[in-house]
């Protein structure tokens, strides 16, 4: 009688959960009347998260600078946070469920009465659930032929989170009144993991905006980093990105008073998205010599990574604007609106840039909304991937007279693809009653592979080649062999 072995198979699987707009309406109140509000800056980020059996609660927060002049001309920075809460709801999600969210800031307008702001900001959640399945799996057996197969699949999914303080130090070329404006950015250039250890490298982009006598000026700093942080158990692969949640800046003056000095000092935020991958050697067909085997076959879901990219692009492009006068600075943060895959990755989304200028005696505003569209090589991508992408803006610069912008365009692109792996998770076994001749002669059909032919037979693939030795594992030609059978 045949003796089927089982064991338990484990894989992990990355769910899409769906993708959420929530709309944010601030109000934002000042010390003093507002004549002009010259620029918005936008981040927003998940805070804290709970999931329970068929939810996910989260919390989020967004941070609004906001750059103004009062009804004397005067400049003034302020920054302002808001929180928010909602929910997503699936069946896949459960009090254990790790949840990935990425938060996109669509759009924001502003609009101003005496001296409050109303904000009106427009999000785009997107939320990932990381499940892992465990299926009851044939691994071998006594007294039957069995044929494995190598399953490739995930183990352990998840995402978790490392918090970090980088501090940038920018000289001041002018003389410093006050800061009006300290914002930061942070790309991620390489990411990897060893030994348990997970090695961030990347850039911190660092902007000031600060008056200088009755002028405003704006200075940009990037310094690389290098950041370590500890993953539990067996990861082989890992990905993520990178978000600042806040910027503070430290003015220090030397004696002469004249030069200055900015420390930035910014808290970031990495997200790191891990996963095992192991092959597992799983039986997915058998047969006996004197029964019948009915098998159940289970299909089990896994999450495969296919890659992970950054890299940097340098971009030129005109671009027409109704702007005269003379630059004074420049903000800038970059959307992604479509990430696919077809044998290369197309990442296309909009530049958006605050160009603040001087016309006369004039501190003027625009925003400038710059698409870009970039193709990206990795390998093994194809259309049935799904893809993410990071892109943050640097050496972002605006030429007035030839209306031209350029920029360099640090990203992360990621892809990874749903992969089915079917296994044999029951085995019933019935006698046959057929008894055969010592002697048969069967007719084997171009393409069938001999451990078709075999099992038809109920031989050894080794039996019937001792008695045809011009087989090989896939038949060639319509041929007629022999086929000896023991009585």
């Amino acid at each position: 009688m045949a003796n089927a072995l089982f064991d338990s198979v484990s894989a992990s699987e990355k769910i899409y959960l769906g993708k959420m707009q929530t709309s944010q309406n601030i109000r934002i109140a000042t010390k003093d009347n507002i004549s002009s509000i010259l620029s918005v800056g936008v981040d927003s980020w998940i805070s804290s998260s709970e999931c329970i059996e068929g939810e996910a609660a989260f919390s989020g927060r967004t941070n609004i600078r906001l750059l103004y002049c009062d009804e004397g001309g005067i400049p003034y920075g302020l920054n302002y946070n808001a929180d928010y809460n909602d929910r997503f709801v699936s069946k896949h999600i459960n009090p254990s469920t790790r949840i990935l969210f990425e938060v996109t800031v669509v759009d924001h307008k502003t609009e101003q009465m005496g001296n409050v702001v109303n904000a009106r900001v427009l999000l785009e959640i997107t939320a990932y659930a990381f499940v892992n399945n465990s299926v009851v799996a044939m691994v071998g057996g006594e007294d039957m032929f069995v044929k494995n197969c190598d399953c490739n699949l995930s183990e352990n999914y998840g995402v978790t989170y490392f918090n970090a303080q980088m501090d940038c130090e920018i000289t001041a070329d002018n003389p410093v009144s006050g800061v009006l404006l300290a914002e930061s950015r942070v790309s991620v250039s390489k990411m990897q993991v060893n030994d348990g250890i997970v090695t961030v490298n990347g850039r911190l982009h660092s902007t000031v905006v600060y008056t200088s006598d009755d002028k405003v000026c704006s200075q940009c700093q990037s310094m690389d980093f290098v950041r370590e942080f500890p993953l539990q158990g067996d990861v082989y692969e890992v990905y993520g990105y990178a978000d600042v949640r806040g910027t503070k800046v430290r003015l220090e003056l030397e004696d002469d008073q004249q030069q200055a000095t900015f420390d930035v000092q910014s808290n970031v935020c990495f997200t790191v998205v891990y996963c095992a991958r192991t092959t597992t050697t799983l039986v997915c067909d058998c047969y006996t010599r004197d029964s019948q085997l009915q098998l159940k076959k289970t299909s089990v879901t896994t999450t495969l990574p296919v890659g992970n990219v950054c890299l940097s692009r340098d971009i030129r492009q005109s671009f027409p604007m109704d702007v005269k006068g003379q630059k004074v600075a420049v903000c800038s943060d970059a959307v992604v609106t479509r990430c696919v895959s077809d044998g290369g990755v197309t990442v296309e989304g909009v530049l958006n840039i605050s160009l603040l200028y001087l016309d006369g005696e004039t501190l003027g505003n625009t925003m400038l909304e710059v698409p870009f569209s970039q193709q990206v090589q990795m390998d093994g991508a194809d259309a049935d991937c799904m893809c993410w992408a990071r892109v943050t803006p640097s050496n972002v610069d605006v030429d007035i007279n030839s209306q031209t912008v350029s920029a360099t365009l640090e990203m992360c692109v990621s892809c990874w693809k749903s992969c089915n792996c079917t296994v044999i998770s029951a085995v019933d076994e019935k006698p046959c009653t057929d008894k055969p001749s010592a002697i048969e002669i069967f007719y084997a059909r171009k393409g069938q592979r001999m451990w078709d032919l075999a099992k038809s037979l109920k031989l050894a693939e080794e039996e019937v080649r001792a008695s045809n030795p011009e087989l090989g594992d896939v038949i060639q030609d319509d041929i007629r062999i022999a086929v000896y059978h023991k009585l």
